[in-house]
Formats: structure tokens, sequence, C-alpha cells
């Protein structure tokens, strides 16, 4: 837990630096100047205060991760098990198979069909099928069944 405090710790003091180096070229350099100035995205929006400190912080951000030679040892390995856990999470969703997108819809349906034929079997005793007596509720089920079944399947 030390170990993850410290690297975060780290990180600021590292980002916080970055920020001031960065401040200070803005200065010298009057292109960068306009755009710290500007406050406003790509689509040419006006940008709050925040969120334009925010933008500034994730482009600071990705000139560090582009240069990670700069950083301490602990930002270092930080970031290096973090590019890591995205290299095996992607791994990992590369290979899942998912189902069509009538699969819910299905499933759900027969859910629904099942129990819309077992209220009406208690509301009415001769319908939906007149004759069959209790049987319609172990149809109703069954219905069920195939949906539950179904919705096991999905992924």
């Amino acid at each position: 837990m030390a170990e993850i405090e410290e690297t975060q710790e780290t990180l600021e003091r590292d980002l916080d630096q970055i920020s001031i180096e960065e401040s200070q070229t803005a200065h010298d350099d009057s292109a960068s100047q306009e755009d710290t100035t500007t406050h406003e995205d790509e689509s040419g929006e006006e940008l709050s205060a925040e969120e334009a400190a925010g933008v500034r912080a994730a482009q600071a951000l990705k000139k560090v991760l582009d240069n990670p030679d700069g950083l301490s040892a602990n930002a270092q390995r930080a970031v290096k098990r973090t590019e890591e856990e995205t290299k095996r999470v992607e791994k990992a969703i590369e290979g899942t198979k998912s189902n069509p997108v009538w699969f819910v819809a299905l499933f759900s349906f027969f859910l629904v069909l099942g129990l819309v034929w077992v209220i009406a079997y208690y509301i009415k005793q001769n319908s939906p099928i007149p004759g069959i007596g209790f049987w319609n509720l172990v149809i109703g089920f069954a219905i069920m069944m195939v949906g539950f079944i179904m919705m096991m399947w999905w992924r």
C-alpha cells in the first residue's frame, strides 16, 4: 500500500514538474501561449477553466508517457505495469465471442411469454388452452425454462 502511495506521489511530482516546464516554455513560444489562453477544444467550443486544466494535464501526461526515461524508477515501474495490464486486458477481450443482437430479445420474449401464460391460467382456469387444466402451468414454466437456458448461453 505504501508503494502505491509513493508511486502516486512521484507521478504527481513529475506531472507538476512537467506542468511548470510547459508553462515556462509557453511564455517563450507565442504559439503555445495562444493555445493556453484560448481555452477552446478541437470543435471550437469554449472550455471552462477546469476543462482547460484537464486538457493541459492530459497533454502533459501524454508527454510523460511518451518519454518515460525522465520519470523516477517507481514511476517507470508503474507505467510499465499499466502498459502490461492494458496489453493483458486487450488480449483477453480479443478472444471473447458475443451473441447476435437478437439473442437477448429472444430469451426475454420466452421469459415474458411463459410468465403471461402462467398468469393467464391463474386468472381464468380454461385459458390459454382450454381442456388441459394444470398442464397450462407446465407449458408456461417450460417456456420460461427455455428463456432461462438461453440466458445461461448469453455472452
